[in-house]
């Protein structure tokens, strides 16, 4: 019974780990350039909401000011004029007098975190003459100048278009390289399955007031997850556009990486339960796989010949090295401008990636069992209706 249970665990496994290999393929086969923007583009409003001076800042809003897109405005949302973020983005706005750039202070709306509250705040003060709302987060780093251009273009043929961070660990200890690992993983997974990722999104302004987003977003906890959700229930498409990649510092430190990945799974518990479920059991099979094999080596008469786990272990193993060259080439092929800084990544993935297959079951666990969570000192809890500020 055990060995037949087992051979079945094991043959999943080489099957789930076929299918990362693919989506990593995918990934490389997808155009990695955009043509440069043309005079004819639609007006764009960029908004980028803001709190706190972060490491970086300077040089990520900077960023943006230099796209290569003919026509876009861009407005900064903080929720208080004394926001420490509020002095970079007026000396950049004095030193990029021709770009058209504003800052507003946003009410807190009730019930609603403070990057929503932004966010709404700000396209109520865009343009009126801008057909498309584009959107950034503060600290990550765009991959280069045609950004913009990237998610504008998606628009051509479909209803919301979304880039990803990949995480830059150079010179991060083992939390950072984990969390880079981790993380790619759901990079593979955005970029084939028609997600949202907020710090890099865009969609027109007729298909936001179809979506009754600003009226969704009002309750809600994260932005991406409820674009997600109010795009799927109009019927609408999601493209990945690989140019609108941004360069991400990930979390170096052990205790605030496991808050935020617990974080992240309720959120992703809360708005979209079924994709939730999915990543519970796969993570739930990836740690059945390793306990089962840990009982066939050490449990005398678990399994007929101990080839049996040594040959499935030596299998999982080669499928590891082949998911970490191909994700190692997707790596590169998404950010074309930047492999000196992605040559010193180097080998971590190959140790980290089945740790962090591990870690997931432990995050996915914490996060089916807890109620709430605290953010950026906030509490929410998790209600029938969706997450509810406390």
């Amino acid at each position: 019974m055990f060995e037949t249970a087992f051979v079945a665990i094991a043959v999943f496994m080489a099957l789930f780990s076929l299918i990362g290999i693919l989506l990593a393929r995918r990934v490389i086969q997808m155009p990695n350039r955009v043509s440069p923007a043309s005079g004819l583009m639609p007006r764009v409003t960029l908004v980028i909401p803001c709190k706190g001076s972060e490491p970086g800042l300077w040089q990520s809003l900077s960023a943006h000011f230099n796209h290569e897109y003919p026509n876009y405005e861009i407005v900064f949302a903080v929720d208080s004029g004394d926001d420490e973020a509020a002095p970079v983005i007026r000396d950049l706005m004095d030193r990029h007098p021709g770009r058209s750039a504003r800052l507003v202070v946003a009410p807190q709306l009730p019930g609603c975190v403070s990057k929503i509250s932004n966010q709404i705040a700000a396209i109520a003060a865009a343009d009126p003459a801008s057909e498309v709302f584009a959107f950034a987060d503060s600290d990550g780093l765009v991959r280069d100048a045609r950004w913009l251009t990237a998610l504008v273009r998606g628009l051509e043929s479909h209803d919301v278009t979304s880039g990803f961070r990949w995480y830059f660990p150079e010179n991060c200890g083992p939390a950072g390289r984990l969390h880079a690992a981790w993380d790619s993983a759901l990079c593979m997974l955005h970029a084939n399955s028609g997600t949202v990722w907020g710090g890099a999104m865009a969609f027109r302004r007729s298909f936001m007031e179809k979506m009754g987003l600003l009226s969704a977003w009002a309750t809600a906890a994260t932005d991406d997850l409820m674009v997600k959700k109010r795009c799927d229930l109009v019927g609408g498409r999601v493209a990945f556009a690989p140019g609108a990649m941004v360069i991400s510092e990930p979390i170096d430190r052990v205790l605030p990486l496991w808050s935020w990945s617990v974080r992240q799974s309720l959120l992703v518990r809360a708005t979209t339960f079924h994709v939730f479920a999915r990543a519970g059991a796969f993570s739930c099979m990836f740690a059945l796989y390793y306990a089962a094999t840990l009982a066939a080596f050490l449990v005398p008469g678990a399994v007929s010949s101990p080839l049996l786990p040594g040959i499935a272990l030596a299998i999982h193993g080669l499928l590891i090295v082949w998911r970490v060259v191909m994700r190692r080439r997707a790596m590169f092929h998404l950010f074309p401008d930047h492999h000196a800084k992605l040559r010193s990544i180097r080998w971590h993935f190959a140790l980290l990636m089945p740790i962090a297959d591990i870690v997931s079951f432990f995050v996915l666990a914490r996060a089916g069992s807890a109620r709430g969570f605290v953010w950026r000192g906030i509490r929410y809890r998790i209600a029938r209706d969706g997450i509810v500020r406390v």
